[in-house]
This record gives structure tokens, sequence and C-alpha cells, in this order.
């Protein structure tokens, strides 16, 4: 729970945020990108396996776990960036063993680091890791280690998103009526690009 500025580790608005977790589960990581609300208001802020960067280039993901930050770039409706994991599959968070997250420079340098491990949780299947907020103008830190009994799609629906549906089959398409347009974030993983 501990809550720090950003100045007060590093000077700039560009950072790495590495998620290091020692799991023998398939494990997904996601930054959720939340407007003042606590929302997720447009899903082109959801940083995950199948959207690895947001439109501005402000997050991007590579390697799992690490996020390349530039917070300059993030418009001024991202109020938090809510970084988490969840299991893909079968699996609890109390199985993980010496775990992490740190806050690095770009050449690397570790600024910051947090240590956890499963003995914090039980049957929970995501964690809200940490998020970085904005107050009174600056980028804070906060250390969430939250848990969620539910997996990557209860996070999703928590922070206000719309989980597509995937069908078991390919479905014929049918000629759509004009209509409004909303959007619906997949959780289908894709193969290849």
């Amino acid at each position: 729970g501990q809550r720090l500025p950003l100045s007060s580790l590093m000077s700039g608005s560009q950072l790495i945020l590495s998620i290091n977790v020692q799991s023998p589960h398939v494990l997904d990581f996601v930054c959720f990108g939340i407007d003042a609300q606590g929302k997720l208001s447009d899903d082109c802020y959801m940083v995950f396996f199948n959207q690895p960067t947001t439109p501005c280039n402000s997050v991007s993901m590579a390697n799992g776990g690490d996020f390349t930050l530039d917070l300059a770039k993030l418009p001024a409706s991202i109020d938090r960036l809510v970084f988490t994991t969840s299991i893909d599959g079968a699996g609890a968070m109390r199985d993980i063993q010496a775990s992490s997250f740190s806050i690095k420079s770009l050449s690397g340098e570790v600024l910051a680091q947090c240590p956890f491990s499963g003995a914090t949780f039980a049957d929970e299947k995501a964690i809200m890791v940490v998020e970085l907020y904005r107050k009174s103008g600056e980028w804070r830190l906060a250390s969430n280690l939250q848990g969620f009994n539910a997996g990557l799609e209860a996070l999703v629906k928590h922070f206000g998103g719309d989980v597509a549906d995937e069908p078991a089959a390919p479905m014929p398409t049918p000629t759509p009526a004009p209509a409004a347009v909303t959007s619906s974030v997949s959780l289908e993983k894709k193969i290849g690009s």
C-alpha cells in the first residue's frame, strides 16, 4: 500500500515498469488506462497480448510483464494506469514463488522494487499489482497487490469494459442493420500477426 511521487525516484516522464512473477501457470499481463471515474472509458488504453501499445505510444508492452511508458504522451483523460497479472487457465496466485515489480530507467537501471509472493494470496486468479496515478499534477506510484478471485475477464468488467463473446465455431455473418457502434475487448489470443 505504499504511495510515493515518481519524481522522488526519477526525473522525466519515461520509464519501464516491469512485473516479474515466478509461476507454474501461464500468466497474462495487462495495463488498464483508467479515467477519473475509475473506468476504462476507451479500450484503446488497455494494453495486453492482443493490443501491445496505445494509439499515442504512451504505453507499450514487450516481454510479458515489461511495459515501456512515456507518461507525457498520455491524454489528460487517463487518470491512472493499473498494471495487472492473471492466470490463464487453472491455478491460483498462492502458487507463485518470489516475485516483484520494479520501476526502471530506460537504460534498465532499477530505481525501485517491491517483492511479493504467493503467501500474500489464496485462491485469487488475478492481481492488481501496481498503479501509477495523477495527483495534484504529478504522477505517483501505489503498490496495490489486491487479488481478484476471478481472472482477466473479471478485471476487464471491474474497470467497466465489455468482453466480446467468442463463438465456439465460425458463424455466418449476417448483414448488419445500421446501429450505434459499441466496442468490446476480445480476450481470445491471436496467433501470429
